[in-house]
This record gives structure tokens, sequence and C-alpha cells, in this order.
């Protein structure tokens, strides 16, 4: 949804909501910086019609994933503390203090379940290390993606961020992986200019762009 770590875990039960538009829900999601809600239509459509909405979309298969957690924490309602009741994210300890409790999902045992999924599954990055995954880099990928995909509109970029232009500039549009990889590659290319005498060309240039999209 490309929406922050806070806003997501403590979505509450009636996050969804009913849209003008057949097929489509907003998810509704508070924002406790600037105290106001954020919204988020879901729906089933295109990529190219997905751009063209005024108000940032995301895939259907997200609401279904909401509606599933919401049918798998309802039995966990009547036993949760009062301050926690209406939480989608909730589950019952396991183990250690205040075992058999219900409490609701914070940031900690989130990196947990995260780092234990990069272990299971053997997930790296490119440089081979275990990958460093959370919300907070998912958000900024999400917004460089619509950044891409848009032909580079700050201020749509924004929009699907839930952000200020300015915001989503200095915050969520710096140089990612690609980035980085594109500029060795370009770096490689000009110091075998440099040593060959041998100009770069526009064609091969574009040979790289279109192989790195593959």
């Amino acid at each position: 949804t490309g929406r922050n770590t806070t806003p997501l875990l403590e979505m509450g039960r009636d996050c969804l909501r009913a849209h003008p538009k057949d097929n489509t829900t907003f998810l509704m999601l508070w924002k406790r910086r600037g105290h106001n809600t954020s919204k988020v239509v879901l729906r089933r459509e295109s990529e190219a019609e997905r751009l063209l909405e005024s108000t940032p979309t995301v895939r259907a298969s997200v609401e279904r994933l909401i509606r599933r957690v919401m049918t798998l924490t309802e039995e966990l309602q009547d036993d949760a503390p009062e301050e926690l009741k209406g939480y989608i994210w909730l589950y019952r300890i396991r183990k250690g203090k205040g075992a058999g409790q219900v409490t609701k999902l914070n940031r900690e045992p989130l990196a947990v379940a995260i780092r234990s999924l990069v272990t299971k599954y053997g997930l790296t990055d490119s440089d081979g290390k275990p990958l460093h995954i959370n919300v907070s880099r998912l958000r900024k990928t999400f917004g460089n993606r619509v950044f891409e995909l848009t032909g580079g509109d700050l201020v749509a970029t924004a929009v699907a961020l839930g952000t200020t232009p300015q915001v989503a500039d200095s915050n969520y549009l710096a140089p990612g992986e690609d980035a980085r990889s594109n500029w060795r590659f370009m770096g490689e290319l000009l110091v075998g200019e440099l040593l060959t005498n041998t100009p770069v060309s526009y064609t091969h240039l574009r040979a790289h762009e279109t192989l790195a999209n593959l």
C-alpha cells in the first residue's frame, strides 16, 4: 500500500469502507503525526488504470489479505485487553512472560518474524548478504516504482505515498539497489572507454537498460 509501519500495525477492524464504485473498497488508516486519516483505494484493475487514478490504488489481493487476517484474529477479540479490542493484528503470546495472553503486533516481533523468514528461505541482497527488509524499505521501493511508472511525476508519487512532494522527494526517492548497479555499470563502461579510446555508444547503453529491465 505504500504506507508507514505504524498505521498498518494499528489497522482497526473497521478499516475497510464501502466505495461508490463496484469491486472497490477504501482502506482507511490513521496517521498519528498528521492527526488525520490516510485513504487508499483497493480495487481490481490493470496497471495502466491504477496510474490514472487520483487516489492511490493497490491490487484486490491486499483486501483479501486484510479480510483473511480479520478472520484469523476474530476469535482473539474476546480475550484481548479492552484497549486492544478492535485491532486486526492480534496474536496470543506463546512463551515467556505473559504466555497465553493476547497482545497486538508491534515493530519488535514484526522484525523478529522478518529475520526468521530471511533466514529460513536464505534471502540475500545483491552482495550475497542476508536481505534487510522492513516496511520502511518497502515503502521507499513502492515510491521509487511509482515514480518510474509515472515517468518521474513527483506529485503523483507523493499522492501514492500519502505525503507531500517535498517529503517524497527528500525521503523516498533516494537511489536504491538498481541505481547503484547502474552507476557501477556506467563507471565500468567509462573506464573501458578511457583505456581503449572506444566511445560508449547510445545503442550500447539502451541495450544494457533493456537487459536490466528483463
